[in-house]
């Protein structure tokens, strides 16, 4: 066996003719290159060996390929004087071109974990062991294949190697709560940006969804592929990310109506007057090119809407449940921060001169808010849906020293 790779057979492609299938994998490869491939026995669908290329396949359909099948005559086609390349040697120019110039292939994940938390089935491209999926190679000209069955350097390009690489793990560790066809939702952790910035051009979210499930819709930017809405970089939790350009207008506008409800838990300083309060305080950008917001009285900037809640109380800090009804940048932190309850950690709003925690707490390194709860209407369903994140361990940590 050569270079075999697997796929999970996407709807784009359901019907077409199994030759089409495999110019869509590998459109560098002529039609005939691809008969031949057929031919000497390189394609499998759903197990079974074929020889026919006409044959049409159905959405779902299993393949397994391999690639070298095509270059590898058998002794009697091959020509005198035609030197096979030894175990080790490098590839001819002509070669390492070509394995360059590979389009993408056309797999669709079906996996992630349920909303019970149930592994679902992951198909990618493999190599002969028996795994089901490769992510990483140390060969500029391996493809690093993930379970979109596309390979990641034409999904993020110019990057080198070792960094690729390092990114395709990070796709793969990602915390999945729940995937199909039309939308991701995964649990971002802190220190995570949502999508890639001027200066920070790689390794976001954005990135890494696209590199474990392929291409996802541009509307909102190059930059932002599937990006819905968004988490601040510290902020950890549920986000949801679209996966065809149907699901994004679907969500955009479930968004602009203020459907979704999403909940926050934050950790404030200082004890809270108040059991339930509505800030309604406006929010804008502060002058100067600062990427801090400020808060104004209604009708002196965007309008602004956070439902709070007492979950718990410390003595000296609050533990708040957050439900905004407007999507303003940083309208929790700035919110709380207004009702002079900063958020433990929280170094844009209140957190250098502001109180601080005794010297024997756990440190918390980014700011303690945490996405915890989203609720949506699945775009083709219509089924109401609701994914919850349990509080990362830094949170955890800091509140059970609080409660001793």
């Amino acid at each position: 066996m050569g270079r075999v790779q697997r796929y999970l057979l996407g709807r784009e492609l359901v019907g077409k003719r199994l030759e089409e299938v495999m110019a869509a994998f590998q459109p560098s490869l002529s039609r005939s290159a691809v008969q031949r491939l057929i031919r000497r026995g390189g394609v499998r669908v759903n197990g079974r060996l074929l020889k026919r290329s006409g044959l049409r396949l159905e959405q779902g359909a299993r393949l397994e390929i391999d690639w070298g099948a095509g270059k590898e005559r058998p002794e009697a086609e091959r020509p005198k004087g035609n030197r096979r390349r030894r175990e080790g040697e490098a590839a001819p120019p002509s070669e390492r071109n070509a394995s360059q110039r590979r389009g993408s292939a056309a797999g669709f994940e079906r996996g992630g974990r349920s909303m019970q938390g149930q592994p679902g089935e992951a198909v990618g491209m493999g190599s002969d062991s028996n795994q089901d999926l490769v992510i990483q190679s140390t060969d500029p000209n391996q493809e690093n294949c993930l379970e979109a069955g596309e390979p990641a350097h034409l999904l993020l390009p110019g990057l080198d190697t070792e960094r690729l690489a390092d990114l395709v793990a990070q796709a793969e560790a990602l915390d999945v709560i729940y995937a199909d066809d039309d939308i991701v939702v995964v649990n971002k952790p802190a220190g995570m940006l949502t999508h890639g910035t001027e200066k920070h051009r790689y390794g976001s979210l954005a990135d890494l969804a696209r590199l474990r499930y392929g291409r996802m819709p541009l509307i909102m930017g190059d930059e932002r592929p599937g990006i819905v809405h968004r988490l601040d970089r510290e902020t950890s939790g549920v986000i949801v990310l679209a996966r065809s350009p149907e699901a994004m207008d679907d969500l955009r506008e479930q968004f602009r109506n203020r459907e979704i409800e999403k909940v926050y838990l934050a950790i404030a300083h200082r004890n809270a007057d108040f059991e339930t309060a509505v800030l309604d305080w406006d929010i804008d950008q502060k002058p100067g090119g600062t990427d801090r917001q400020a808060y104004l009285d209604k009708g002196q900037g965007k309008d602004a809407l956070t439902e709070v809640n007492v979950e718990e109380r410390f003595g000296h800090a609050t533990l708040v449940s957050c439900m905004p009804r407007t999507g303003r940048r940083h309208q929790i932190r700035v919110h709380l921060y207004a009702a002079g309850l900063p958020i433990v950690g929280d170094v844009l709003y209140g957190g250098r001169s502001g109180p601080a925690m005794p010297d024997d707490a756990p440190r918390m390194r980014r700011h303690a808010l945490h996405a915890v709860e989203l609720t949506l209407r699945h775009p083709s369903t219509g089924e109401w849906m609701t994914f919850g994140a349990e509080l990362p361990d830094d949170m955890e940590s800091l509140m059970e020293w609080l409660r001793g």
